[in-house]
Parts: C-alpha cells; sequence; structure tokens
C-alpha cells in the first residue's frame, strides 16, 4: 500500500525478482501532484508476507502541473520518401543520421516559459533515454528561434531551421532508462524576454552511420522536461526524496520516505 501523508493513494503488487540488487518498476495507477515546499511522507507498507528488500526508489516523472514550463510540443521528424509524414503523436522521439535519407530522423521540442517571472538561475533540460544503437552516439543540441511549429503538423518539409548550437553531448548505452540532463540556462534567459517559448533541435552530430537514440516523448510517461531553479516557477518543483534503504521486511512493516516539493 502507498499513502501520502496518511491518505491511501494505491495498491501495488510487487513482482519478486529472483536476485538481490536486481530491481522492478511498478507504477501507481493514481497519480500525486505535490503543489507546495515542505514535507510530505510517503509510506509504502507491505501487507503480506514477507521478503528481502533492497531499496525503494520513487520516480517524478515530470510534465504535470507545478512541475516546470510546460512542454507543449515535440515530435521527430523523418526525411526521404518520409518527409511529408508527421509523427508527433508518437510516444518517442528518434535521432539517427545515415547515408541514406529515407531513415534520418531529428527531434523538436518546445516550452512555454510564461510562468518563469525572472531570470532562472539554472535550466536543465531533461531528456529520459529509451534505448541506444551501439553508443556512444554523439549528438547536438541545437537552439530553433522560430516556435510556430507544432507536433500535429510538423514534419521533415517544414521544419523550423536551427539557429545555432547550444552543446554537443554524448549519449552511451548505459544511459537506456536513465534521464540525461543538458544545461540550457543561457538560452532560456534569451527566450524568455522574446515570447516566452523555447523550441529545441536534437540532431547527430559525427559521420553518418546507423547509430540512433530514442528518448521518450511526452506522449510517454516520462516526457522531457525543463527543470528550472530560480525562475519563480509557479506552483511546486520536483519532488526531492530522502533515500531509503531496506534490508528485509515483513507483514505489516512500513518504510516511509520523505519527499519535499522544492
Amino acid at each position: 500500500m502507498v499513502s501520502v501523508d496518511g491518505v491511501l493513494i494505491d495498491n501495488v503488487s510487487v513482482t519478486n525478482t529472483g536476485a538481490w540488487s536486481t530491481y522492478v518498476t511498478e507504477t501507481l495507477s493514481s497519480s500525486v501532484e505535490i503543489t507546495s515546499a515542505g514535507p510530505v511522507v510517503v509510506r509504502v507498507t507491505f501487507d503480506v508476507g514477507s521478503m528481502n528488500l533492497d531499496s525503494i526508489v520513487f520516480i517524478d516523472n515530470g510534465g504535470g502541473p507545478g512541475s516546470g514550463p510546460e512542454l507543449l510540443d515535440d515530435a521527430h521528424v523523418r526525411g526521404g520518401s518520409n518527409a511529408s509524414n508527421n509523427y508527433g503523436a508518437e510516444a518517442n522521439l528518434k535521432v539517427k543520421n545515415t547515408g541514406g535519407s529515407d531513415y534520418d530522423r531529428r527531434a523538436y521540442l518546445k516550452f512555454d516559459l510564461s510562468s518563469l517571472s525572472s531570470e532562472a538561475t539554472n535550466a536543465l533540460l531533461e531528456l529520459r533515454v529509451n534505448s541506444v544503437t551501439s553508443g556512444p552516439v554523439p549528438l547536438e543540441l541545437r537552439k530553433v528561434s522560430d516556435d510556430s511549429w507544432s507536433e500535429g503538423a510538423v514534419n521533415w518539409n517544414n521544419k523550423p531551421a536551427s539557429v545555432g548550437l547550444i552543446q554537443s553531448f554524448t549519449v552511451e548505452s548505459s544511459d537506456a532508462g536513465d534521464f540525461i540532463s543538458l544545461d540550457v540556462t543561457d538560452f532560456v534567459h534569451a527566450e524568455r524576454t522574446v515570447n516566452n517559448q523555447a523550441t529545441f533541435l536534437i540532431q547527430r552530430s559525427g559521420s553518418e552511420n546507423d547509430k540512433m537514440v530514442i528518448f521518450s516523448s511526452k506522449e510517454s510517461s516520462f516526457g522531457p522536461r525543463l527543470n528550472v531553479t530560480g525562475g519563480g516557477s509557479s506552483g511546486g518543483g520536483d519532488i526531492v526524496v530522502e533515500a531509503e534503504r531496506l534490508v528485509s521486511t515483513t507483514s505489516g512493516a512500513t518504510a516511509s520516505i520523505i519527499a519535499d516539493a522544492t
């Protein structure tokens, strides 16, 4: 049973992985929104049998109210014979560069910055890596000034152009299943004063090959997010969890985890 400040949120069945330090992810069917700063007790109670449990990790998937600037649109585009196709409804953002344009893909993301009342001291673009084909894969995060595109209409033929490089970065095979963070503070500063929107382009760099990186889109459970501190963003922030490590439990045992919305 999972409860927040004494209120039952969900009942979750946990699969026995059969091995120490081998993990399984269980998703709550009910969402939890923490909207104000201060401690919140998230309690997990084990009500059946006994078990050995290495640790519990709560994942804040972002993208909800109070979690920072809203992700308005995201989509990848594909070249060649697919240049007029739209992929905005897909749960993935694919990035690839090959010798054949039919397989080239680039990803676009657009955030609403209107919730920021002042300049951010730090802004991180956080992307969940779904899969990596033969990492390491070199990528570029680029600036886009044209924010008029939408995820339901953008394609390779009408995609907005890049106006400069934010940074080059590399995705490793070991990053699959994890979030990576990219510093975009300067670009967010600049775009907030223009029209309160920021569009990012992710594309391959280096030589052409068949390596591809697939990120989660906002149509998935782990969409891209913009983690801003010091920007006066309304609502609560990311969930900060004080780690709780367990060795074993018995029926009725409880693990309490303190979370703050900061």
